[in-house]
Parts: structure tokens; sequence; C-alpha cells
């Protein structure tokens, strides 16, 4: 007869052996015996409504059939977890010598999946009780007289009875461990089942399916079986050690796939648990494995309540903390990491309601600085321990890149009072936006700054006081429109800038959403209310104070042109195409007009 053999680790000392004939003979070896019955089989009722609960289980209770399989395992764990606590109160047991054992053997000719344990077994008054009385849980009542048994699996009394959704019978053959005599337990369909003694059977239980026929093809196949048990009970505890294990294995690739998968007793329970990780760590593979996860009757689904809560958060927590050590312990293995995921912890910063937990997320951040070289980036609390003493901000500048942002006229007003952190990422903005502090320091962007210290009130005072300056500024004004900028004011700090625009201090978050929806140029101005200032220390500004009235089309082009610029440097330009075709056009106006050119190079 040929076999094949395939080995499931479940816990210390427990092994699943799944035997499949491949020859397909009529009953294997270990499936048919004799039994030796002592006097006449005795009849007893289920103590439910019979019909009405198998209909509940069949139909109701669990989302997949192939469930009956964890849960006769879980039973023939919880069995074996029985008769390992009892035997290690009594070291002179006789059973001592038998293996703790599941084996599963599949009969493809007859229909029929066997389940075999060497556990504690059961005597006539439990089988009569326990499989008679639906929702009756043995485990529950064991727990309940012996207060160290924490490691069992069962708890509602319900899961015999999922294979009850794929039998036409079902036949328990059991003997408990220090009884002289066994007993079989026998349904065939129906509010009855019987109950005979056996003089034949070994400790343990052996619980025997006849499949239905809509069922047989799948559940009797070895392979599938095997998947199955992969599935719901691959994870187990090392034979040698229960000590954990703190490793974690970051991969630049992300998985189609992820999550953690809940097992309870080693069963899963929940192949993706999203309930135990908030969502910005879905790139996190693993398993949690606890004893005190409150489940619903059907072991499938969680019952939310603080413990849910309370691990949810101690997970948060350690997988935070692991990565700062991380950042701290291996610079050159976290920025690869970060690689690929920063975008999920920038996530956690925009989507927890916790400001302590968006701190604790920018632990992990990561940008280049004005206080470090082009490709070396720096942390926020590294930013904080170089802070100087009389500094209440830590100061940050969003542009589409570090030589972009180094060029701004932000930066040159800024005047490198103190460090800057370049933000390259559109999404750093937002991140910022949300978290106003870091470790009690103020985050300001420079741009804001500038609107509040870096614009002199003097120079509008001045102004008002030049008739000359005040005519340029409003042609300025009607010629961009009122879309292209909300106000226009002079402003002598940015020396080599003719033009600087800011927004308003709320529309950061509004410039990173409209860079990324499909919005025209002019309708996102209309959302970010810019305001330009001009310097009229610049030669350029000069020479078109003087042509804005000899040749009011070419100023126009200029002005239109350099307004474009200072939108590249906000970053705010979102298709700067047309410009080609207008510089173009200037180039062609200026050569034709020696004259204008003259003008505007020689003030």
């Amino acid at each position: 007869m040929l076999r094949r053999s395939l080995y499931f680790g479940l816990r210390s000392r427990h092994v699943f052996r799944l035997l499949a004939n491949k020859n397909y003979l009529n009953i294997l070896p270990n499936i048919q015996r004799t039994y030796a019955s002592v006097g006449a089989a005795k009849k007893f009722e289920f103590q439910a409504e019979i019909d009405s609960l198998l209909d509940i289980v069949a139909k109701s209770l669990y989302s997949d059939q192939e469930v009956f399989i964890r849960e006769l395992i879980a039973n023939a764990s919880d069995a074996l977890e029985k008769r390992r606590y009892l035997e290690m109160g009594d070291k002179a047991s006789p059973v001592q010598e038998i293996p703790f054992e599941i084996r599963i053997d599949c009969d493809v000719k007859n229909r029929k999946l066997v389940f075999t344990d060497t556990g504690i077994g059961m005597n006539e008054e439990e089988l009569v009780g326990l499989l008679g009385t639906i929702a009756k849980s043995g485990s529950k009542s064991f727990r309940s007289d012996e207060e160290k048994a924490e490691s069992l699996i069962g708890q509602f009394g319900v899961g015999f009875y999922s294979a009850f959704v794929v039998s036409d019978k079902v036949r328990v053959t059991t003997r408990k461990v220090d009884e002289p005599t066994g007993h079989v337990w026998t349904w065939s369909g129906g509010k009855q089942f019987e109950v005979e003694e056996d003089l034949t059977t070994q400790i343990g239980t052996k619980i025997e399916l006849w499949l239905k026929d809509s069922e047989a093809a799948k559940f009797v196949q070895a392979e599938k079986v095997a998947d199955i048990l992969t599935l719901m009970s691959d994870f187990f505890i090392d034979l040698l050690s229960d000590s954990l294990i703190s490793q974690f294995e970051f991969s630049a690739d992300s998985q189609h796939e992820t999550g953690i998968s809940l097992y309870n007793q080693r069963v899963l329970i929940k192949p993706n648990a999203k309930e135990l990780l908030p969502r910005f760590l879905r790139f996190l593979i693993g398993v949690v494995d606890s004893e005190d996860i409150p489940l619903n009757l059907s072991r499938e689904m969680l019952q939310m309540d603080l413990i849910i809560e309370k691990i949810r958060n101690i997970l948060k927590d350690r997988c935070i903390h692991f990565l700062v050590e991380q950042l701290k312990k291996d610079r050159i293995k976290y920025t690869e990491f970060y690689k690929g995921y920063s975008l999920f912890l920038k996530e956690g910063i925009l989507t927890d309601q916790s400001n302590q937990t968006k701190e604790d997320i920018a632990q992990l951040l990561l940008f280049e600085s004005s206080n470090t070289r082009s490709g070396t980036s720096t942390s926020l609390p590294e930013y904080v321990e170089r802070m100087q003493t009389d500094q209440k901000c830590i100061y940050y500048l969003y542009a589409p890149s570090r030589q972009l942002a180094e060029t701004s006229p932000y930066y040159e007003m800024f005047d490198k009072r103190f460090e800057v952190l370049f933000l390259t990422d559109p999404a750093d903005e937002l991140v910022f936006l949300s978290m106003p502090q870091f470790h009690m320091k103020q985050i300001l962007s420079v741009e804001q700054w500038v609107k509040d210290e870096g614009v002199s009130k003097d120079e509008n005072k001045e102004v008002t006081r030049d008739p000359v300056k005040k005519e340029f500024l409003t042609w300025l004004k009607d010629s961009l429109g009122s879309v292209r900028v909300s106000d226009v004011k002079p402003n002598t700090s940015q020396s080599e800038h003719p033009f600087m625009i800011t927004i308003s201090s709320d529309a950061g978050a509004a410039r990173h959403m409209l860079r990324i929806a499909q919005i025209k140029e002019m309708e996102h101005l209309v959302y970010l209310n810019p305001v330009l200032h001009v310097n009229f220390t610049h030669p350029l500004i000069q020479g078109l104070q003087k042509l804005y009235k000899k040749e009011p089309e070419l100023a126009l082009k200029i002005s239109e042109q350099v307004y474009d610029n200072a939108l590249i440097s906000a970053g705010l330009l979102k298709d700067s195409s047309k410009m080609v075709g207008r510089l173009n056009k200037i180039l062609a106006d200026l050569l034709q007009l020696n004259a204008v050119k003259s003008t505007i190079i020689t003030p």
C-alpha cells in the first residue's frame, strides 16, 4: 500500500499526521477495525432542538464549510493539552509513553475523514453530556475546574457540530485515561444518537466522518486537507523554546496580501486581522497568538472590546519603538526601509487623532537640511538637539527639489538665521501642517516667517508717498488679474529675485492637493489667494517701470514670465510648457526693438 505522510507542528509534543490512500483501496488498515460491543446500544436524544440548531450551524454560524477541520483539530488540541496538564501532576501515569499526536486519515473511496488524537479521551458520562448537549464546552468546564489550564481553545461548545455541515454520519470512538473501557458515539442524522461500550478502544479519541456526496470531492483529497491545515494551523511554537523572536524583516517590494494573522492557542482565527494594527502599519506581516482574544461563537470574528484596543495600542507602540531603535542602530538599513515605506508613516501622522502618536511617528521621518550636505538626511529629534538656545521654532521650506529650495526667495530672505528642513515630498508639508509642534517646539514654514517678519511695513508707507511706484503696482495688479494676484506689495528684502509669491498659512495643504488634482492652472490659483511681492531694487523691475507705458504688450509678457518664475520658486506652477512659447516671443520682440532692449538693460 502506498501512503504519503505530511507532518505539521502544532505545539510542543503535538504533531499532525496526514495519511492519504493514493491507490484508492477500500479502507486503510488503521481505519478498518472490529468493535467489541458489550450489551445493547443505548439511545439518547440531543438536549436541544437539534433540527433548528443544526440548521443554524450549517447556514449561519460558520462562513466557510472547511472550518470543521479547524474546529476538530482545536478539540483534539484541547484533549492533548488536558492530558499533558494531568500528567504534570502524575509522573507515574501508565500513558506517559504514548506520544502526543493528532492524525488525519483520508479515505477517498469511502468518502471518509478520520481525526485521531492521543489526548485525554472521554468516559460515557462526558460523551453523552458534551456531545449530546449542544453549546456545552468541555474545555470551558475543565478550565473552570483546573485554574492553571489556561491554554485550552474551546469555550462555546459548538465546534464539534461544524462537522455535521459536511457529514451524513459521525462516529466518535473514545477512551479516557485511567478508564478500563471505551465507548462509541454514533449519529446518523436526526435527533437521536447512540452510545455503546467498547473493550478494544485505545486511549484518546477518534472521530469518523462520512462526508456528503457534494462535499466528498473536496475534503477527502490529501492535498486539499493539507492546504487547509497550512492555512489554519501552520503557526506553532518552536519545539525547543517558547521565547519570542525580536526580529523584523524589511522588503522594498510591497506584498499584495499583507497584514497580521490572528491565532488563538495556535489556531488561526483571522488571516488578516486589521483590528490589531492601525491602517498605516498595514505593510507589516506577522502573527499574533493570544489566549485573551475575545471571540464570537463561530471563532471567526473578533468581539471588539478593551482587550482588542489594548493589544492594538501595544502593537503600535512596540512597532514604532522598534523602528526608532533601528534608525539609531543601523541608519543605512533604515534609510532603505524608509525609501519604500515613508508614505505609510506619513499617513499615520495624517490620520491618527492622538498628538502623542503623531510625535512618536514623526521621530521616524527623514529630511534633508541646510546643515547637511545634499543626499544626507536628518531626523526631527536630531534637529531639535542642534537647535540654538534662542531658537523657538522648527523651520521648514517646501520645494520640488533641494536646489530650488536653496535658491528660493524665501530662503534668501531667511538669511540662514536658523537651520531649515527641506521638504521635497508634497506629503511632508501636509504632515507638518497636521502637527503644529514637536517636542514642545512650534513647526513653522519659512514662507510663513517671511509673511510675518520678513516683509517691512515701512515699505508700504513709502510706496503710498511715491506715486510712480504706486502706479506701477496698480498696473501689475490689473495686468496680471485678480486670479493671479490677490494683492501686490513692495519688498526689497529679496535682492536676487524681482518677484516673490506668498500664500495664506492655511493654503499649504491646498497647494499639495491642487497639484495632484485635475484642476486647471487658473482655477487652482483662486484657492491659493497668492500675494505678489515686488523688489524695486532689482534691475528687471526698474526696467519694467520704464517699459510698461512705452511697450505695454511686451511689458505684460515679461511680467507674466517673471510671475511664472516666482510660481516655480514657490512650487505652485503645475504646467511650465507655456513658458517656452512666451520666452520665444519675448526674445523675438527684443531683437526687433533694439531701442527697447537698450532701455531694459540700462535703466
